[in-house]
């Protein structure tokens, strides 16, 4: 276990805040997943 999710290897969220080459993509991912996730709620 890590303290931060960014500490994390494979976690995109280090990838979406990087502002690498592929953050957008991982911000993207990021979003579809939390949007996802909070549809499911209701």
């Amino acid at each position: 276990m890590v303290d931060s999710p960014e500490d994390y290897r494979w976690c995109g969220y280090a990838e979406a805040l990087s502002g690498g080459r592929s953050a957008k993509l991982a911000r993207k991912g990021l979003g579809t997943i939390l949007s996802e996730s909070l549809q499911d709620s209701d």
